[in-house]
């Protein structure tokens, strides 16, 4: 149904490669009704589901930015399909913690994937000054002002999603004085984000790593009682052919979880960040065993429990090939 959508050559012959991919599968456009004015956008809204028949439905809340919309989707929709980056979390007692644990991990996350989607979009032309301004009026009109009461946690949820709309609309004067403390955040942030190359798996797991680690710091810094990131948020490995064959102990440590009789939390050991939760029974966690599993090859232990890693050094997109 893309017919009833003008969209603009460069988007729609970007439309027509993935259909050409996809076939005869089909990607199939569908207006949907937005929760905000005509005059806004919000870059996340729009979604794409599969359906039964193994088609993509892609969703366009507003009509009038589906150039963009449709763009940003099918860049996602790309780099998903290419063993990318993903970040997952450790299920919590307390479902709060859980949603937030959720919520952190993918907001980061799509702030270094848009980084290294926007000279594409750039090169398409959809980041035109009507989807700038729509963007940025959303925030202005939807985003709390900072102020005397504004909690060190909303602070940092607030500068998230500030730094993930500086990819659209780069850095907006006026907010320095409407989101004084979240700007603040959200400024450091993105020093760290400009200053990455983000062409492969590697630079966008390391810089997602930093991300984290920087909450981790900032959450420690005020005190406030989170779950560890570098032990709640499982970011998949990024692994090359040559550490594939080395053995277990060279790249991860295995730690059982609390309270948990077969459940262990697997870590790098050069970042400590946790990759995933694996099930070793009970009767193969005497010494020994464990022993065999550390002396297993990462592409034999990943194998064994059933793991996924991306690529290292893969591009994110076709177009960063070399």
């Amino acid at each position: 149904m893309t017919s009833t959508f003008n969209l603009s050559a460069p988007v729609q012959n970007l439309l027509d490669q993935f259909q050409k991919e996809m076939a005869p599968k089909q990607i199939i456009l569908q207006e949907k009704e937005s929760q905000f004015p005509a005059t806004m956008l919000d870059p996340e809204e729009s979604q794409m589901i599969l359906t039964k028949t193994g088609d993509i439905e892609l969703f366009v809340p507003n009509p009038r930015f589906a150039n963009f919309i449709v763009a940003h989707e099918l860049m996602h929709l790309q780099q998903e399909g290419r063993q990318s980056v993903q970040i997952s979390y450790v299920k919590q007692n307390n479902p709060q913690f859980s949603q937030f644990l959720d919520q952190i991990g993918q907001e980061l996350r799509n702030i270094v994937v848009h980084q290294a989607m926007h000279q594409q979009l750039l090169e398409l032309g959809v980041l035109d000054d009507d989807v700038q301004q729509a963007i940025q009026k959303l925030i202005d009109e939807k985003l709390p002002v900072d102020d005397s009461t504004t909690s060190a946690l909303v602070i940092a949820m607030k500068a998230i999603q500030l730094a993930d709309t500086f990819t659209f609309v780069g850095l907006v004067d006026h907010w320095q004085e409407k989101f004084a403390k979240s700007m603040k955040v959200a400024a450091e942030l993105w020093q760290l984000v400009i200053t990455a190359n983000l062409t492969t798996n590697r630079q966008v797991r390391a810089l997602i790593g930093q991300l984290i680690n920087y909450f981790a710091e900032y959450f420690d810094k005020f005190g406030l009682q989170i779950p560890s990131l570098a032990d709640n948020l499982l970011l998949k490995p990024v692994l090359s052919e040559r550490q594939l064959k080395l053995s277990v102990r060279q790249l991860f440590q295995l730690w059982r979880q609390p309270n948990a009789a077969t459940t262990y939390l697997v870590k790098g050991i050069q970042d400590e960040q946790a990759i995933s939760l694996i099930e070793i029974p009970k009767d193969e966690q005497q010494e020994a065993a464990m022993l065999a599993i550390y002396d297993l090859s990462v592409q034999a232990f990943l194998d064994k429990f059933a793991l996924n890693y991306a690529p290292r050094d893969l591009r994110v997109f076709p177009e960063d090939e070399e």
